[in-house]
C-alpha cells in the first residue's frame, strides 16, 4: 500500500488545481490524484462548447447560489487568468466578460494542467473508483488502496457522469455523517407542456424570461430562448433552472418585446394592422416574429381564425395580443435530469467546513469544487469556483502539513 502526504480524490478542474497548489506550496510533499475514469479532466474538454469558458471578468456574489456563497471573498481573491498564465495559457475575453484560452480550445486548458501535474511529479492514478475511506485515511477501491495523511475531496456532483463524477463521493460523505444539501440538476433545460412548444420546435427567440413560483417573480434573464421537444433551453433558461425545486408550482413567462412597454406594443400592433389590413391573420405578426411564434400568439390571444383578414381584428383583440406578447406563459413540468445538466445544485453545506475548507468532523479532510453547496450562472462562474476552491484547499492542506511537521 503506497503512502502519500496528500491524496486528491477527483481529477477534474478543482482536483487538478488542488494537487498543483499543494505541490507548489511545498515541493517535498508526496501528492496523488485518484480519478475514477481512464483519464483526468474529461469534463473540462466539453465546457464552453469545447472552448472552455475559464472565468468571467464580471464576478459578483449575486451570480452564485447556495450556502457556500459565504466563500465569495475566496473566489474574488483568486485570479484565474493569472494562474493559467503561470501554466503558459494566454487568455482573452469576449464582450460579455467571458474568458477563454486564446487558442479557443479546451484541450489547451487541460493540457496545461496535466503538464504541470507531470512537472511537479504528482502521481495520477486513473481507474481508481473510491469505495471507502477508512480511519487513518486509507482510501480503498475495488482492487487497490492507498493511505494519506490529508485528503482533498474533489469528486464533483451527479451531472454528466459519463464525463467524470457520478456523485459517489457525495454519497460517501453522507455515509460518513457529513451534511449534504439536497442534490438537484442545475444549469439545465426546463420541461414544459409538449403541446405548447410542439409547433415551435427548433426555433430561437430573443426575450426576457421571468421565473414565477407560486405567482411570485423570483428571477429574470434576458437573451436567447430555444424551443425543443417538450422543453425550453438556452442560457437564460439554464440560469433560471438554478432556482427551481421539485414540486414547485412554477412557470416561465416570456416577454417577447422587452424593450417596449404595453402601450408601445399596442401602437405597434395598430400600425401593422393598418399596413396589412387586407392580409390573412396568419401573416399579421410575421414582420415582428417568426411566423410560427406569431401564430402561437394569435391562437392564444385573438378571437379570429388565422384565415380571417387582419381588418377584422378588434381593439379587444389588439389588447389580448399585446398582453400575450408581453407575457407568453409556459408552465414548468420539471427539469431535465443530471445527465443533461451542467452542474449539480446542493453539496456539502457551509456549516460542515471551516474557513480553510477543512471538515469540522474530520481533521485533514478538505472539500472543493462541485462537492460544495454552491452553483453559479452560465459564463465561467462555476469553473471560477472550481479553480479558486481547489487552489485554496490544496494550499491549506499543504500549509497544515508543514505546520504539523514544525510542531513535531
Amino acid at each position: 500500500m503506497k503512502r502519500y502526504d496528500i491524496a486528491v480524490v477527483g481529477g477534474g478542474a478543482s482536483g487538478l488545481t488542488a494537487a498543483i497548489s499543494a505541490k507548489r506550496e511545498n515541493a517535498s510533499l508526496s501528492v496523488c490524484i485518484l480519478e475514477r475514469l481512464p483519464r483526468v479532466g474529461k469534463k473540462l474538454l466539453v465546457t464552453g462548447n469545447g472552448r472552455c469558458n475559464l472565468t468571467n471578468r464580471n464576478i459578483d456574489c449575486s451570480h452564485f447560489k447556495g450556502t457556500c456563497t459565504k466563500l465569495y471573498n475566496m473566489i474574488k481573491a483568486f485570479d484565474v487568468e493569472a494562474f493559467f498564465g503561470t501554466l503558459g495559457v494566454i487568455c482573452t475575453a469576449d464582450s460579455e466578460g467571458r474568458v477563454y484560452p486564446k487558442s479557443n480550445t479546451a484541450s489547451s486548458v487541460l493540457d496545461s494542467l496535466r503538464l504541470e501535474v507531470e512537472r511537479l511529479d504528482i502521481d495520477m492514478i486513473c481507474d481508481f473508483c473510491v469505495k471507502e475511506i477508512k480511519s487513518g485515511y486509507i482510501i480503498c477501491s475495488d482492487n487497490d488502496r492507498i493511505s494519506a495523511e490529508s485528503v482533498i475531496l474533489a469528486g464533483g456532483g451527479l451531472s454528466q457522469s459519463s464525463l467524470g463524477s457520478d456523485g459517489s463521493i457525495l454519497r460517501l460523505c453522507k455515509e460518513m455523517g457529513v451534511k449534504v444539501g439536497k442534490l438537484t440538476p442545475a444549469l439545465t433545460a426546463v420541461k414544459t407542456e409538449p403541446d405548447l412548444v410542439k409547433a415551435l420546435k427548433g426555433l430561437r427567440v430573443q426575450a426576457e424570461a421571468k421565473l414565477f413560483i407560486d405567482n411570485k417573480e423570483i428571477k429574470s434573464e434576458t437573451g436567447e430562448i430555444q424551443f425543443n421537444e417538450g422543453i425550453l433551453s438556452g442560457i437564460c433558461i439554464f440560469n433560471l433552472s438554478n432556482y427551481i425545486n421539485d414540486n414547485d408550482k412554477a412557470e416561465i413567462r416570456l416577454d417577447l418585446l422587452p424593450d417596449m412597454d404595453k402601450c408601445s406594443v399596442i401602437r405597434l400592433l395598430s400600425d401593422i394592422k393598418a399596413i396589412r389590413n387586407n392580409a390573412a391573420l396568419e401573416d399579421y405578426l410575421s414582420g415582428i416574429f417568426h411566423k410560427r411564434i406569431g401564430n402561437i400568439i394569435l391562437k392564444q390571444a385573438a378571437s379570429l381564425q388565422l384565415t380571417a383578414p387582419v381588418s377584422e381584428l378588434s381593439d379587444k383583440d389588439l389588447e389580448g395580443i399585446s398582453r400575450k406578447i408581453k407575457e407568453l406563459v409556459f408552465p414548468v413540468k420539471g427539469l431535465q435530469g443530471f445527465e443533461k445538466s451542467q452542474v449539480t445544485s446542493g453539496g456539502v453545506l457551509i456549516s460542515e467546513i471551516d474557513e480553510h475548507l477543512m471538515s469540522k468532523k474530520y481533521r485533514n479532510v478538505y472539500f472543493c469544487g462541485e462537492m460544495l453547496d454552491i452553483i453559479g450562472i452560465c459564463g465561467g462562474y462555476n469553473l471560477t469556483f472550481a479553480f479558486s476552491s481547489g487552489y485554496a484547499a490544496g494550499k491549506n492542506a499543504a500549509r497544515r502539513k508543514i505546520s504539523r511537521n514544525d510542531k513535531n
